[in-house]
C-alpha cells in the first residue's frame, strides 16, 4: 500500500475541490476550460525544470512510495502534483473571493511585491553555489515582477493573502512528502544545494517554488478571463 501515498496525497488534496467545483451557486466549472491553458504552460515550464534538478540529483524520488510509472525520469505522480495543486489552490482563490469581500492588502501589494522582490534577488545572488536556492528566488522574483509591472494583476493583494491560508494545507502535504510522519521521504533533497534550512522537514525553498507555480499560473488565467472579458 506504500506504493499509493504520494498519489493518494494528490487524490486527497484535489477531492474537495473538484467536487466542489460543480456547486450549482459557485459553478466553478463553467471557468476550468479558461484554467486549462494556464495550467499547462505552468506544468511545463516546471516538468522541464524538475527533470534537470531530478537528472541532477539535486532532488529525487523514493521508490517505495510512488506507483513506479514514469514519464521520461519523473514519476506519473509528480507530473500529476503540477496540475492538481495549481488547480486546488485558484479554486481556493476563487471560492473564497466568491463568498468574502476581504482584502487586507489591497493597499499594500506593490510595497510586498517590492519586498518580495529585494528578498528573493538578495537571498538568490548570495547563494549562486546553491542550485535549487538561487533558481527558486531568482524564478520567484521574475514572476512577481511580470504580475506586478507587466500584467499589473491588480488582485495581487488577494493572491497574497489566499497564498498564506494556501501554506496551511501546504506544510501538511509538503511536511508528508518531505518525510514527517514517515521513516523515509517521498520526496528526498541534496542539502549541497539547498540553504538547508527546514521549517519541520519542508526545505525553506519549497515554499518559494511553490508560490512561483501557484502566482505564474494564477497570472495566466487572469489574462485568459481578462481576454475572454474583453
Amino acid at each position: 500500500m506504500s506504493h499509493y501515498l504520494y498519489a493518494t496525497i494528490l487524490f486527497l488534496s484535489a477531492l474537495v475541490p473538484i467536487t466542489f467545483s460543480f456547486d450549482n451557486n459557485f459553478k466553478f466549472y463553467k471557468k476550468v476550460p479558461k484554467l486549462l491553458c494556464p495550467i499547462a504552460i505552468g506544468a511545463l515550464i516546471f516538468i522541464i525544470w524538475d527533470l534537470i534538478f531530478t537528472d541532477a540529483g539535486i532532488w529525487g524520488f523514493n521508490h517505495s512510495y510512488i506507483l513506479g510509472i514514469y514519464f521520461f525520469n519523473l514519476p506519473i505522480e509528480e507530473i500529476l502534483f503540477f496540475i492538481l495543486i495549481p488547480y486546488s489552490c485558484i479554486f481556493l482563490y476563487e471560492a473564497f473571493y466568491y463568498h468574502f469581500n476581504f482584502d487586507p492588502f489591497k493597499y499594500h501589494a506593490r510595497s510586498i511585491s517590492i519586498f518580495l522582490l529585494i528578498a528573493t534577488n538578495l537571498v538568490g545572488w548570495s547563494n549562486t553555489d546553491k542550485c535549487y536556492t538561487f533558481s527558486t528566488m531568482i524564478f520567484l522574483s521574475i514572476i512577481i515582477f511580470l504580475a506586478e509591472f507587466i500584467f499589473k494583476n491588480k488582485e495581487l493583494g488577494k493572491f497574497y493573502f489566499i497564498f498564506l491560508i494556501i501554506l496551511i494545507p501546504f506544510c501538511i502535504d509538503n511536511g508528508i512528502l518531505t518525510g514527517s510522519f514517515l521513516k523515509e521521504p517521498i520526496v528526498w533533497y541534496n542539502d549541497q544545494e539547498n540553504l538547508n534550512m527546514r521549517i519541520a522537514t519542508i526545505p525553506l525553498e519549497d515554499i518559494f517554488y511553490g508560490m512561483s507555480l501557484i502566482l505564474l499560473d494564477f497570472c495566466l488565467f487572469k489574462k485568459f478571463i481578462e481576454k475572454t472579458l474583453g
